[in-house]
Formats: C-alpha cells, structure tokens, sequence
C-alpha cells in the first residue's frame, strides 16, 4: 500500500530532466548534445528517468537509425527548488566561450567535454551566469596595451609585489582606464 502511495504522489507531477548524449560518429567527434524531457514519476527513481530520457532521444534518432551515447542526466532543478530549460544551460557555455555547433539546424550541440557540459548544469543549479574556470577560447583577440598602460600595469604588478594595497595611475584622457 506505502508502494502504491508514493507512485500515485508522484505522478501528479512533472518533472524537468537536463540530459547529454553523443553520437559515435565522425560528424559528431567532440560535439554534445544537452536537452531536456518531462519526467513523469518519482524523482528519485533513476531507472525510470533514464527510461523517460532514452525515450524522448529515441524520437528524434531511432527512425534515422541513429546510435547515441547517453552519457549524463539529472533532475532540472535549481538549488532554489525552481525548475530549469537546456537552454538556461546552453547560455552557460555560450557565455564562457563554449562554441555551439551545427552542420544543419540543430541548435544543441555544442564542442564541449562532458566535464565542462555536467559544469554548466551544476552553475545553472548554482545560480551562476557562467564558468568562471574556463579560460578564453582561442578565437579571442590579445589585448595589446599601448606603451603608457604597459608601464602603469608594470608599476602596479611592482608595487603589489612590495606589499602595497594601493596605486595611483597617472591617468589622463583616452588612456583606457576601463
């Protein structure tokens, strides 16, 4: 009866699975896919939420005859208790300088690790706006500070180094102090 209880509880709710997958293929090598699902039953039933992921991947790529690689999934839930979309995910990467990738018009995919990708749905839980440890990608240009601004940076660094806690720039107009 308790059994029986707790699966009647728990289908009168939806719940939000985040999910990543890969395809062993060529056209896909170093590419994840994160999307999500409705999840109907208890949370805590991970048998069952893999059965709901598998399902909704199996709708878009089983009549292909398309191979894929579940690799992570979890409840879409924040640690405020607020559900949360792939797309939420998805600014993550974006805004950390993780490319997001298509050869058509899927726009799920992106060059990722599985490390960074499970990173971004623990920042999206978090409450964060990105990953601050990943470093900037390779398409981003170097800053070439003029001659004025490198020996002010020099002097800084110089005066950190000593201990000091504050430095004054001699900062005139257009000098780029922001």
């Amino acid at each position: 009866m308790a059994n029986q209880v707790t699966k009647d509880y728990y289908q009168t709710f939806n719940f939000k699975v985040i999910y990543i997958f890969s395809i062993p293929h060529a056209s896909h090598k170093g590419r994840l896919k994160i999307g999500d699902t409705v999840f109907e039953g208890n949370p805590y039933d991970k048998d069952a939420m893999k059965a709901a992921v598998k399902k909704r991947i199996d709708q878009y790529t089983k009549t292909a005859d398309i191979e894929y690689n579940l690799l992570h999934f979890d409840l879409a839930v924040t640690n405020k208790g607020k559900a949360f979309r792939d797309y939420d995910v998805h600014s993550i990467l974006k805004r950390s300088g993780i490319k997001q990738t298509s050869t058509t018009k899927g726009r799920e995919w992106f060059e990722v690790d599985l490390d960074t990708a499970i990173a971004a749905i623990e920042a999206v839980k978090k409450g964060d706006s990105s990953l601050k440890q990943i470093k900037a990608t390779s398409d981003m240009e170097e800053i070439i500070f003029r001659p004025e601004q490198e020996k002010a940076i020099v002097e800084t660094m110089a005066s950190i180094e000593k201990g000091k806690k504050k430095k004054l720039w001699n900062a005139k107009m257009r000098f780029g102090k922001t």
